[in-house]
């Protein structure tokens, strides 16, 4: 079960600016955890506990066909109740506390649209200390990724893309899991550098 407690606010600037701010502290219970009962039997049982404060704000700027948005969200997760459902304070592993995100997207001609997005994910942390003990890498270095988009509407609901990934081909690795130990399973997970693909759309 989640329950949320959630302040907004937000400001016109100009008829071309807006922004807005969203403080939220959630509290999660029942989470899935290993309930040990003897030492050959365990059991899978809602035990868990988290506590999330976060901070998300947006910067809109739209001027006739041109759409910029600025986002930062910054998150603190905490593990109240651990898996064995015994009281902790535990830093949530594998989630970045700062997020910065940039899109700027522009039509042309009512049949060309141009999308670029900027992505900053900041450190994130596994190992003693956290949700995931087991993980040998305890932190895992900030990234900046680009992806673009150039989109064609060729019949009306029809739509063709070209899209880029990873577009200046950041080398960057991510958490790979609650299971992660380094042994049985990997610690980490190198993602995909630059790639392409074409992608279809067609709305009824």
């Amino acid at each position: 079960s989640i329950k949320n407690l959630e302040l907004f606010v937000s400001k016109k600037i100009n008829k071309n600016i807006t922004i807005d701010v969203d403080f939220y502290q959630s509290f999660i219970k029942d989470v899935v955890g290993v309930k040990i009962l003897s030492p050959a039997t365990s059991q899978n049982q809602n035990l868990g506990e988290f506590k999330i404060f976060g901070i998300q704000s947006n910067l809109t700027y739209n001027y006739k066909k041109l759409s910029v948005i600025l986002n930062y969200t910054y998150t603190n997760p905490k593990q109240t109740i651990d898996d064995a459902g015994n009281p902790s304070d535990l830093l949530v592993a594998d989630i970045a506390k700062h997020h910065i995100n940039a899109i700027v997207n522009y039509t042309l001609f009512n049949k060309l649209n141009f999308n670029f997005r900027l992505n900053y994910v900041g450190n994130k942390f596994a190992g003693t200390g956290t949700t995931v003990p087991t993980n040998p890498e305890t932190e895992f270095p900030a990234y900046t990724i680009a992806n673009t988009t150039i989109g064609y509407t060729f019949y009306k609901g029809a739509t063709i893309q070209l899209v880029c990934n990873n577009l200046f081909n950041a080398y960057y690795f991510n958490p790979a899991g609650r299971a992660a130990d380094g042994v049985n399973s990997p610690s980490s997970l190198l993602q995909p550098g630059r790639n392409f693909f074409i992608k279809l759309n067609y709305e009824f």
